[in-house]
């Protein structure tokens, strides 16, 4: 968590705070990096930023009988609040905020599955965990 103060906001009006995620460390992602806040006189306002901490993925995910997970398939980390990933053509997923271990699910149409993971010892390129899921 980290906090700051931002001055010269205009009161009355509405201002945009802004947030470099180039400045973040790598394993912190925000879902928006943009926050309007219209401030009163004298006031002190929060411009909250939803941060996801955790380690970030690109997992290639494959049923049971061997076959691809469907394309647009929601992905979900499993007691983590926020968005869901979706599975691309390649029935590849990329996710943001793991824990070391944990579990996904998988939805597409009336059908779901879950997939249990464990990060691999080593990160591939630029700090992106490479690995493969099994849904069951």
């Amino acid at each position: 968590r980290g906090d700051t103060t931002v001055g010269n906001l205009s009161v009355y009006q509405e201002n945009t705070v802004s947030l470099d995620p180039s400045r973040l460390p790598d394993d912190a992602e925000v879902t928006q990096t943009d926050v309007r806040v219209v401030p009163t006189e004298g006031a002190v306002v929060e411009a909250k930023f939803h941060t996801r901490i955790g380690a970030r993925a690109l997992m290639t995910l494959k049923r049971e009988d061997g076959s691809a997970i469907p394309f647009g398939a929601q992905v979900t980390v499993n007691g983590q609040d926020g968005s869901a990933a979706l599975v691309d053509t390649d029935s590849q997923v990329y996710l943001t905020g793991l824990a070391d271990k944990g579990e996904l699910t998988v939805k597409w149409g009336a059908q779901q599955c879950r997939v249990n993971y464990q990060l691999p010892a080593h990160k591939g390129i630029a700090g992106l965990y490479q690995m493969s899921g099994l849904c069951r």
